[in-house]
């Protein structure tokens, strides 16, 4: 393992997205995360800073297919929008849509987003 400001599970030749070098300028981690946070990435794993979004269109029909349940299923009700958690929930177990980041990437998307 490669010793990052916190612990992880990468090596840096685990990194599939980005910078994967030890030490990381700040420009490039923050540009970097922007980015892929403008791009609808975000992150889906601590531990192997994984990033993942979307793979299709109608994600939400593949899920609805996925869990055998009807596409309304996932809709936040009196509004026309999916419930965030399914979208994260789509995109932790069914997308192929993933990359691996520095860890410090990780950390900064995570701030942009707000986690």
């Amino acid at each position: 393992m490669t010793n990052f400001m916190r612990k992880t599970k990468i090596r840096l030749t685990d990194i599939t997205y980005g910078p994967n070098t030890q030490e990381v300028d700040d420009l490039l981690v923050f540009t970097t995360a922007g980015e892929l946070v403008k791009q609808g990435y975000c992150g889906v794993s601590n531990a192997y800073c994984h990033i993942a979004r979307p793979d299709k269109e109608d994600w939400v029909v593949e899920l609805a297919r996925q869990l055998h349940r009807a596409p309304a299923d996932f809709y936040v009700p009196g509004e026309f929008k999916v419930a965030e958690h399914w979208q994260d929930h789509y995109n932790r177990v069914y997308t192929k849509d993933v990359h691996t980041v520095h860890p410090r990437v990780y950390d900064a998307m995570k701030k942009m987003r707000g986690y």
